[in-house]
């Protein structure tokens, strides 16, 4: 899970991003769209973490909470599927419109989740996948759907990324895969051109 903070006025034109001069990653490890919603500004503060007026700010979360935690919820809980992610995307919108309140002036992005994997070699004991790709690929659509309305409800700018690196079954496309479930930073340009694209479009940028 982890952030990025754009300086719009570094933004240079056309789309070509300089890492080092317009981005800045926070990465906060292992963290749960769930954890974000429910803890609030008492774990996400972004004004504490060196944000400022007029960053955009993109929010990466919810891999974790399909791989691990939906599907079991629905399965061990006996929860209806529609009342986990309608929860889990309330309780994350909450959160980052009490960090937008922080600021006169911030745009806010919210990113689709990535395409699931398949988990049978890629096991991680901390953090087991649970139920079949088929599912996860199910939950991480009706996931990002919910992310998209309640981005549009909420004026926030929806990042979509997933269509891109999936491939004809929905699941992340091995080839764009780093050696676990993340997008190789070697294929990351595509998120950066669509993220440029998409604050042009909003009339966010002037170049």
């Amino acid at each position: 899970a982890y952030l990025q903070r754009i300086e719009i006025s570094q933004l240079p034109h056309p789309y070509i991003l300089n890492e080092s001069e317009t981005l800045k990653i926070f990465w906060l490890g292992p963290i749960t769209m769930h954890r974000v919603g429910r803890d609030g500004l008492r774990f996400l503060n972004i004004k504490s973490m060196g944000v400022e007026e007029k960053d955009v700010v993109v929010f990466v979360f919810g891999e974790i909470d399909v791989r691990c935690h939906i599907g079991k919820q629905r399965d061990q809980k006996k929860r209806a599927v529609e009342e986990i992610i309608s929860n889990l995307v309330e309780n994350y919108t909450k959160t980052i419109n009490c960090n937008r309140n922080l600021f006169d002036d911030l745009i806010c992005v919210v990113c689709s989740v990535v395409p699931p994997i398949d988990g049978s070699e890629r096991a991680n004991p901390d953090f087991p996948f649970y139920g079949s790709l088929s599912d996860r690929i199910s939950l991480t659509k009706m996931l990002n759907q919910k992310l998209k309305k309640a981005a549009h409800e909420n004026n926030f700018l929806f990042l979509d990324i997933s269509s891109f690196y999936q491939d004809t079954l929905g699941a992340l496309n091995p080839i764009f895969a780093d050696t676990t479930v993340h997008i190789d930073y070697r294929f990351n340009g595509y998120i950066k051109t669509k993220l440029l694209e998409l604050l042009v479009a909003q009339s966010f940028f002037v170049g």
